[in-house]
């Protein structure tokens, strides 16, 4: 005859049992999602603290344990497109997630204000883009408004398949630019908003930069001395909410249209948009990838005299960015409308971005994404001598 098991042996043995812990993921990593190809995908989350998490994707497994709280992060090797959809498995313990129709390709990040913000539906022939937008392999992820204070790892929003439903919703910018790499790369193309209209460049950089030039120190005042601190509009809120939770998620590159609302400080934008590209850069840990941008378009009416215009002095400011490494620009002076801060034609823009992609995303030199830019000016008598660069 069996003797009971005393009560305090059954204590022992359960406190000695793992704690098994269900397997959370931020809803970066979904049903639907694109990774990366070429590069070593992080994928983080939680389990039980100190628990073995175990990824296998793609005939190929990556391990890694959690810390003391639970979090984790796992990086898969490399990865290429094969054409078809995988799996991706996550194990922990006991638990087990599955996420199905995941796919290998570029992923690309589109950001800035309301111009990147415009969707399919508000922009030029909306009925007809929408109907030929059937693009299974290319998926859209939009970003929600988020403010906050403090950086924050929680993402909200969800993987979609490119379809003539899913895509009237979606910014157009970014559709048409993904539309054109998809057909150019002949691979997934995936492409993450986090646009938010009105929103000056300083909401999108973190504390940390903003804090490291004295420069910027006045709009770090505006924030302490403002009665609503969480304001979307003050430095760093919108990276706190909107950026940050994004990083370090493996990417392709970033595309950004903003710099109406900094307009009236075109001069400190000089300083301000290479700090984005750099700060970035740095909190991504991807080295300097492609950064390429939408130069301001025309906008007002065109004055007979010359005169000061704070937006040809915002479009200098970008131009002047381009001294930074893997950087290009989407010059659209001839397709804005006067009377409209957001043009409709949506198409070209995404189109010129996409050109300049293939020649510092893809490496693809016979490409021909710029015009003359200028260089210098010489003064010879009573003429002047402009150099440009082709």
């Amino acid at each position: 005859m069996k003797r009971p098991v005393p009560l305090i042996a059954l204590l022992v043995l359960c406190l000695a049992s793992p704690a098994w812990a269900e397997i959370k993921l931020p809803s970066l990593f979904a049903d639907h999602m694109v990774l990366q190809r070429g590069l070593a995908v992080p994928v983080w989350g939680t389990v039980g603290p100190n628990q073995e998490v175990t990824i296998d994707i793609a005939g190929k497994t990556a391990k890694a344990k959690a810390d003391g709280s639970g979090q984790f992060m796992v990086k898969l090797p490399a990865l290429e497109y094969g054409g078809n959809a995988v799996t991706m498995t996550i194990k922990a313990g006991e638990d087990k997630l599955v996420l199905t129709d995941v796919l290998i390709g570029d992923v690309w990040v589109a950001s800035g204000q309301s111009n990147m913000e415009w969707t399919v539906a508000q922009s030029s022939e909306p009925e007809k883009v929408a109907k030929e937008a059937d693009h299974p392999n290319i998926r859209l992820f939009t970003f929600p408004r988020i403010t906050l204070l403090k950086p924050t790892k929680e993402v909200h929003g969800k993987w979609e398949v490119c379809s003539p439903e899913t895509v009237k919703d979606f910014s157009a910018v970014a559709y048409h630019f993904g539309r054109e790499v998809y057909e150019s790369q002949k691979a997934p193309v995936g492409l993450i908003v986090n646009a938010w209209g009105g929103m000056p460049v300083e909401s999108f950089i973190t504390e940390e930069t903003m804090k490291s030039d004295p420069a910027f120190k006045p709009l770090l005042d505006k924030k302490e001395a403002a009665k609503e601190p969480q304001d979307s509009s003050l430095a760093s809120n919108l990276y706190n909410g909107m950026v940050h939770p994004l990083i370090p998620f493996a990417i392709k590159g970033a595309i950004w249209y903003q710099g109406e609302s900094n307009a009236p400080r075109a001069e400190q934008y000089r300083t301000l948009f290479p700090a984005l590209i750099t700060d970035w850069r740095k909190q991504w840990g991807q080295g300097d990838f492609p950064f390429i941008w939408v130069q301001l378009p025309n906008f007002k009416q065109r004055k007979t005299e010359p005169a000061d215009s704070d937006w040809a002095e915002l479009r200098e400011a970008q131009s002047m960015a381009l001294k930074l490494p893997n950087t290009a620009q989407a010059v659209i002076i001839d397709i804005g409308e006067a009377n409209d801060i957001h043009p409709k034609n949506k198409h070209d823009v995404g189109k010129r971005l996409a050109l300049a992609a293939q020649r510092i995303a893809y490496g693809k030199n016979d490409v021909v994404h710029s015009g003359p830019v200028f260089d210098s000016m010489k003064i010879e008598g009573d003429q002047a001598r402009l150099k440009f660069l082709l």
